[in-house]
């Protein structure tokens, strides 16, 4: 890599907010309104399962969806397998990926 190669680390948060997989859908989304963030980590025993986006969140919260919505935890509502990275992977690497798949975030 090319030391004038821009990488992730230049613009990620360090140190993001995580919510545990046993917190609920409507707490979680209150917490995301309450941060002004778009996706929140999961975590259930130290280990990461998933991203809750706020996509994530609307998806339950359509009539279809509304009643099985609501009493979901966060890692039964999460994206499971959220694309993860190195602080130090080249920033166009990582866009590329989240374009191509799709992907709104990267956890780093």
């Amino acid at each position: 890599m090319s030391a004038t190669q821009t990488t992730v680390r230049e613009f990620m948060t360090p140190d993001p907010v995580t919510i545990d997989g046993g917190l609920s859908v409507g707490d979680a989304a209150t917490r995301m309104f309450q941060l002004n963030v778009r996706h929140l980590p999961v975590y259930v025993g130290g280990h990461l399962v998933g991203i809750l986006s706020d996509r994530d969140l609307a998806r339950l919260s359509a009539p279809d969806n509304l009643e099985g919505g609501r009493s979901q935890t966060t890692e039964q509502a999460c994206t499971p397998n959220p694309y993860v990275c190195a602080p130090d992977t080249a920033l166009g690497e990582v866009a590329t990926v989240l374009a191509n798949n799709k992907i709104g975030a990267a956890l780093v």
